[in-house]
């Protein structure tokens, strides 16, 4: 979540991050002392660009706002951006949930509207249950019987059954690979089948134990929302639905929020007069009575919005950023308070990715004497402001509590991988079959090791460190910074020596991870691969056999099988360093307390602090007035 700018990447990688990414990708730019804070947009009307004095006047993007449109003060009002920096709202014209998962979940505007079956906090583990009140799971891992709550109704007061369950996961089934998620149901979903209106019973083609937590009740933003049966059936092509209809009330969700407003400047929800969780008492009323969704041009500009209080929440802050920001509003409260580390993680990890699948990175001795050349301390000071941790392991601190202690952080300090050894540069590289030049470069057979580092501009605090590490260790290196998203279709066909990127789905257990080194993502070079954070070309049949025996096995650190299976494949990978782990990467998300009180944080991590991550919705209800 650097200066990771949607408007900045591929296509594909938007498709691709949005298919198979478990944390949000986009984010906190590089961290650079500001100065001072530029100023920024209002909290309802977005930085415009310089007009062009040549060029036509652009076509005027469409706008949707139902009439009388009420007054709301700002004391009421909640103002948050998407999770990202930019001129202008994407995806605020199609609200199709379903295909417009990544721009949606970024614009934060299906919460309040569409809600889930149950959300998981990934700080604590703990499910807390919505639409549907429990679900239970056979012994073989094969169905899932969910109980949906009772009383609960879509905007148009009709009723959410077992009907809209069903339609909408064999929708995504057979809708494969339109859809997100889809490809994911056509491999593992059978069918659903409805026991009366409030008992759905989901069938897998074969064993998954996390099938439920990781779509249907996850923390994240790869949640699955239900849709109304009885809406989208009707629609005679349903790829083609953006789901927006002002005089029909679309979208209708089950929420306790409409829209009532969408541009590209901003979207408003309001509260509705009656919702399902207010009427059986599941629940009382949010107190936001008005939610705006605005953008910020800049960091600059979104740091000047937290100073002048015309935003509450949304897109993380560069760190020099956040603390000229609250040294002028001390209202702003990170997740952690004091300094340096004041973000929370996400799930993902600061990473050197190799290509396994050709010279010098086939070798594995160059990969171990690559680590060595790095000093991750140096990452963390020196790009970072010290406002991140080292890391050597693929885990997050999402894993620290259940996972990261005992046994098995002596499993993962007993290789030395987090230390700089020239000695062992040497080592590696000699057995390699390197020796140094006369200008002190490796070579063999007279020809020096070349290696191009890609580095998207959103992770620029990293590029040119790891260079001149490796420059001084006796590599030619060679940085090579993208800003134009080529880098994405490099790393997806493997046609690269080595690139920066960040390395997530580190949530609830370590399989979560270790099944991206798996070789059935180690496509050919020049064949796309289908999991970005598997572009590495990486491949052990050992590892393969072990991940799939660990699959078969719910991810709890109880079970003594499932511990050894995590410690051996945490030791291959520790052993082979297919890429390596340099940080952790954490988001200075600053929450204005000015208007509105209860955020989350680390001394109240009742939710994730991600505004595109799904459980933020969860705060709507712990969120009161400030005055």
């Amino acid at each position: 979540m650097q200066q990771k700018l949607l408007t900045k990447r591929s296509a594909s990688l938007i498709f691709t991050l949005a298919m198979i990414a478990t944390a949000c990708v986009p984010a906190q730019p590089a961290a650079q002392p500001a100065a001072k804070v530029a100023e920024a947009t209002t909290a309802v009307e977005a930085t415009k660009a310089p007009e062009a004095t040549t060029a036509p006047e652009p076509t005027k993007a469409p706008s949707f706002q139902i009439a009388n449109l009420k007054d709301v003060p700002r004391e009421k009002t909640l103002v948050l951006t998407p999770w990202y920096n930019g001129n202008q709202l994407n995806g605020y014209e199609n609200w199709n949930v379903l295909a417009n998962t990544g721009a949606m979940r970024d614009l934060g505007g299906n919460k309040g509207v569409f809600e889930g079956l149950m959300y998981t906090n990934l700080n604590t583990g703990e499910i807390t249950p919505w639409l549907a009140e429990s679900f239970e799971v056979n012994a073989e891992f094969t169905k899932y019987t969910v109980k949906l709550r009772s009383g609960v109704k879509w905007a148009d007061d009709k009723a959410f059954t077992c009907k809209d369950v069903k339609y909408t996961l064999e929708l995504l089934r057979d809708r494969a690979p339109e859809y997100s998620n889809s490809s994911y149901m056509k491999e593992w979903l059978k069918d659903v089948t409805c026991n009366g209106d409030l008992i759905a019973e989901i069938n897998l083609n074969k064993p998954n134990a996390r099938f439920f937590r990781e779509k249907l009740a996850a923390g994240h933003e790869n949640h699955i929302p239900i849709v109304p049966e009885h809406i989208w059936s009707q629609q005679k092509v349903i790829t083609e639905f953006t789901n927006l209809d002002m005089d029909k009330g679309f979208p209708i969700g089950t929420g306790p929020y409409k829209l009532v407003s969408a541009s590209a400047q901003q979207i408003i929800l309001d509260r509705r007069d009656t919702w399902w969780g207010a009427e059986t008492g599941f629940k009382k009323m949010p107190a936001p009575e008005r939610i705006i969704m605005t953008v910020a041009a800049s960091d600059e500009a979104l740091g000047e919005a937290y100073i002048t209080n015309k935003i509450d929440y949304g897109n993380a802050l560069q760190v020099g950023t956040y603390q000229a920001a609250v040294a002028k509003n001390p209202a702003l409260r990170p997740w952690f308070k004091d300094g340096p580390v004041y973000g929370a993680g996400d799930g993902c990890n600061y990473v050197l990715i190799f290509n396994n699948a050709k010279e010098p990175f086939s070798n594995k001795s160059v990969r171990l004497a690559t680590n060595y050349a790095i000093d991750r301390s140096k990452i963390v000071e020196l790009g970072y402001l010290g406002a991140t941790r080292p890391n050597v392991a693929p885990f997050s601190n999402y894993l620290s509590a259940a996972w990261l202690k005992g046994d098995f952080v002596q499993v993962i300090q007993s290789f030395g991988r987090d230390k700089t050894d020239p000695g062992l540069v040497d080592k590696y590289m000699e057995e390699a079959g390197y020796t140094k030049n006369a200008d002190t470069k490796w070579e063999k057979e007279g020809k020096p090791i070349q290696i191009k580092i890609r580095t998207p501009d959103w992770l620029a605090p990293i590029g040119p460190i790891v260079t001149e590490q490796l420059l001084q260790a006796g590599f030619t290196a060679e940085e090579a910074p993208d800003r134009t998203g080529a880098w994405a279709n490099e790393l997806l066909a493997g046609q690269f020596d080595a690139t920066v990127m960040v390395h997530c789905n580190s949530l609830y257990d370590p399989f979560n991870t270790l099944q991206d080194y798996h070789s059935k993502h180690a496509t050919d070079i020049g064949t796309p691969s289908a999991n970005i954070f598997g572009s590495h070309r990486y491949k052990n049949p050992e590892l393969d056999k072990i991940l799939n025996d660990m699959e078969k096995l719910p991810g709890v650190n109880t079970d003594t099988d499932y511990i050894n299976l995590v410690e051996k494949a945490t030791k291959i990978y520790l052993d082979d360093l297919p890429e390596l782990v340099l940080a952790e990467e954490l988001h200075v998300i600053p929450a204005n307390e000015t208007y509105w009180k209860g955020w989350p944080n680390s001394a109240d991590p009742y939710v994730a602090p991600f505004p595109c991550w799904d459980d933020i919705y969860l705060a709507m209800f712990k969120l009161q007035p400030a005055k």
